[in-house]
């Protein structure tokens, strides 16, 4: 039933579904996807091939949802989507880029393979944090209904997998896609609070790793706000403090001196 018409067809229901009160339809999140995904394949500079598999699996990223086979068993949403972007004639990298890119879905999951899958993945979850941000949804202490914590840790995943963007110009890109879409909003505050919960989020991750946080501490103390430069620099302070601890406490020791002067 769901075959009688091509995948393209189901974007306009997606008006039919909520993704969040205050945020629109699942048809206005999916256009904010685009556009975001479309600004993320600028920034990395990848070839315009690329950015056009980009545009193409954002628009139908969401469209299975208003099909039979996910209405009856939502737990195939996206792998559906890939089935029947492959029967509407859609390319295979598009279609694997439906499948995986709600990918990681859990702590350990791998995240998307390809990186058109890479580019849909960030972008749908970064419009997730930084719009219920926006609305005053963010988690409060063991209460995290949209899972935020996870989708955080999902674009960091990815991240580390290879996708070369700037979060911090991201979120900027995602806040100025709501202000055009007329969502009134203190973007400033939502700025600082989207980054602060992104360096929070490294913060526990470095730490259930087993870094310890006077590492980590010392490399935020720097102002550092890209969490792949956050990871690596942790990993060098930590390994230079256990490799050549000589040479690491004669440097401190020389930084304190002068730092004191």
């Amino acid at each position: 039933e769901d075959l009688r018409h091509p995948l393209e067809a189901y974007v306009e229901h997606l008006d039919e579904v909520v993704f969040q009160e205050q945020l629109g339809t699942m048809r206005s999140k999916t256009d904010r996807v685009a556009r975001l995904a479309e600004k993320l394949c600028i920034d990395a500079d990848v070839e315009a091939s690329i950015t056009q598999d980009v545009a193409r699996a954002a628009l139908l990223s969401k469209a299975d949802l208003v099909t039979n086979a996910v209405i009856e068993f939502t737990s195939v949403q996206g792998i559906m989507g890939s089935y029947y972007a492959i029967e509407s004639g859609e390319s295979e990298r598009v279609a694997q880029a439906i499948a995986e890119h709600y990918r990681p879905r859990f702590a350990g999951d791998e995240p998307p393979k390809d990186i058109v899958g890479k580019f849909v993945a960030a972008a749908d979850k970064l419009d997730t944090v930084c719009g219920l941000f926006a609305v005053d949804q963010a988690p409060t202490g063991s209460s995290d209904p949209f899972a935020l914590r996870r989708a955080a840790l999902g674009i960091i995943s990815i991240l580390q997998s290879g996708l070369d963007i700037s979060l911090e110009r991201a979120i900027d890109d995602a806040l100025s896609i709501y202000q055009e879409s007329d969502l009134e909003f203190d973007r400033e505050k939502t700025r600082a609070e989207v980054l602060e919960f992104f360096i929070t989020r490294c913060r526990v991750m470095l730490h259930d790793q087993g870094m310890p946080l006077d590492a980590i501490d010392a490399v935020l103390a720097a102002g550092v706000l890209e969490p792949v430069t956050i990871i690596e620099r942790v990993a060098a302070l930590q390994h230079a403090r256990s490799e050549s601890a000589d040479t690491f406490d004669d440097l401190a020791t020389a930084y304190g001196r002068a730092n004191n002067l």
